[in-house]
């Protein structure tokens, strides 16, 4: 009986100890370079990335989505299209001052506490020194809340009210170019790389991970909010390439787009309802969540 204990708890133990280090406490931000699981020859246009017929469900009034499974790759991806012109539309965005830059926490608790129509992760954050603080421009309702990244490939979205005062979105790269002196935007969200742009996909390392990302259209009308997830992956080394996120927001209406924080730290609410997460999801400082007033 003594040696049946020892034999469970030693198995149990090595259980454990494989999914921590494997988990995302246990892992970097850092993207790891991973091998396509395509064929040899297959190109953006036939890798089954998109589905044959673009068919958008409403949510709400101003709110559509689409889903889809890339069955090669075990692979799910949501996006979320915004109509800016909507009545009433309201941000909501933490860290919405600077005081709590370096919370955290999980986007369904945000989605709850804010009763958000959509909410998506944003901002990538510092988990090396674990002060976890935004790396990246943020402004809520006019009010600097981190400062840009001087780097001239990490971009942003902002928002901002046009003569006709109705609201528009800009896809801004580089972040630190004139973001701070300007007083034209309400909000300002950033992020990673521009993936698209003038509806010209750019071109990066084939990496696979989780991913969020952000678009809008040539008018800056539509705003649109990406999540992709693998099947079943417990250190995330899988999903889709910056790339063929660029390839479907294109195809989707977009002509510029850009890159949240991906890997462990993705996830997209509609409602309550998480319709895209990691099989591990970390907390993290930085969100955008959208409703109508």
């Amino acid at each position: 009986m003594r040696f049946f204990f020892k034999k469970q708890f030693f198995l149990a133990g090595t259980i454990v100890f494989f999914i921590f280090a494997l988990s995302p406490f246990a892992t970097s931000c850092s993207s790891v370079p991973q091998n396509y699981s395509v064929p040899v020859g297959t190109t953006l246009e036939n890798s089954g990335l998109f589905p044959e017929e673009i068919n958008w469900t409403k949510i709400t009034d101003g709110f559509e989505e689409i889903s889809h499974k890339v069955k090669n790759l075990k692979v799910s991806w949501t996006c979320v299209k915004i109509d800016l012109n909507t009545e009433n539309l309201e941000f909501v965005m933490e860290p919405d001052e600077i005081s709590e830059i370096y919370k955290t926490k999980k986007l369904k608790q945000f989605a709850k506490e804010n009763k958000t129509i959509i909410a998506v992760n944003t901002t990538p954050f510092d988990n090396v020194t674990n002060t976890f603080a935004p790396i990246g421009i943020l402004i809520n309702n006019k009010v600097l809340i981190s400062m840009s990244v001087k780097r001239n490939d990490y971009a942003a979205v902002g928002f901002y009210r046009n003569i006709d005062n109705k609201l528009r979105a800009d896809l801004l790269c580089p972040q630190s170019a004139y973001l701070v002196s300007s007083k034209k935007y309400d909000y300002v969200i950033g992020g990673f790389f521009q993936i698209l742009k003038d509806g010209n996909i750019s071109t990066f390392e084939s990496i696979r991970r989780s991913r969020t990302a952000c678009g809008i259209d040539s008018e800056g009308r539509f705003l649109y909010i990406f999540a992709a997830t693998p099947d079943f992956s417990l250190d995330d080394q899988n999903g889709l390439t910056y790339e063929e996120c660029a390839f479907i927001l294109k195809n989707l209406g977009c002509n510029d787009a850009l890159q949240f924080d991906g890997g462990h730290s993705t996830g997209l609410c509609i409602y309550t309802k998480e319709v895209q997460k990691p099989f591990f999801q970390r907390k993290v400082p930085a969100f955008l969540g959208i409703k109508t007033n």
